[in-house]
């Protein structure tokens, strides 16, 4: 019950901030636009604002309602030995800092508070890099960056790494290929959370596309559906018949 009363309490404050935002783009309107029409001239939508898309515009304002901070935070750690441990095409899996990934581990509920992937690239880099799908001030969508960066910007204790334990050598390596098209077309970040639209792509969205692409079944079936939203379950990752867990700092 306290989930639900959060999480409504808020997509409430939220929503109510982008209505109050919408009436003053209005008035706006109206006093820019004086000289020429007045504002009992204006035609005002009132249709209510969908859930999913008011979540939508939730998560791309960055929560800014709450204030957060830009001040450096602990992070999670990986040992040389964990680092060892990773392979090419391997998931590594965290908690971000911030409102949107702490919105993400409350509507989910789960035993882990995973809220972020991506897969792992060793060939052709000096240093390990990580591939997934964000959206910050500097990237909107697909995009590899060193895995210092990627654990940077983890809370502590909430790093995780598996490994897919289904198909043939030649099957995995297609996966990556098949995500780095992805990354060469430049697929957008899916700020909707809308997986049934592949032009825009969330993190666990990119992983299970190319997941249907290769191996033809849905390897992340489990979803969380409440609310109007229809999300991805992050538990799919632990799920033992189909990943192997190399290491997982949410256990300690």
């Amino acid at each position: 019950m306290l989930r639900i009363a959060l999480f409504f309490g808020v997509l409430g404050l939220l929503i109510s901030c982008q209505s109050s935002q919408a009436s003053e783009h209005s008035s706006a309107q109206v006093i820019d636009s004086s000289s020429q029409v007045s504002s009992t001239d204006l035609a005002i939508d009132t249709t209510p604002i969908p859930v999913q898309d008011s979540v939508a515009w939730l998560l791309r304002q960055r929560m800014s309602y709450f204030g957060t901070s830009g001040e450096q935070k602990p992070c999670d750690v990986l040992p040389s030995h964990e680092l060892g441990m990773l392979q090419e095409g391997d998931i590594l899996l965290r908690k971000g800092y911030g409102a949107v990934s702490d919105f993400i581990a409350l509507y989910l509920d789960e035993e882990y508070t995973i809220t972020h992937c991506g897969f792992v690239l060793l060939n052709g880099y000096d240093e390990p890099h990580i591939l997934h799908t964000a959206s910050s001030d500097e990237v909107d969508g697909m995009y590899a960056e060193p895995i210092s960066d990627f654990v940077t910007a983890s809370q502590e204790k909430t790093l995780a790494a598996v490994r897919l334990k289904k198909g043939t050598a030649t099957q995995q390596k297609k996966v990556l290929q098949e995500a780095k098209r992805l990354l060469a077309k430049k697929v957008p970040f899916d700020m909707a959370f809308d997986d049934y639209d592949t032009t825009k792509m969330y993190c666990a969205e990119m992983m299970r596309y190319v997941f249907m692409e290769v191996y033809k079944e849905d390897l992340l079936d489990d979803r969380a559906q409440e609310y109007g939203l229809d999300v991805i379950h992050m538990s799919n990752f632990f799920n033992p018949e189909r990943f192997e867990i190399i290491f997982n700092h949410n256990a300690k």
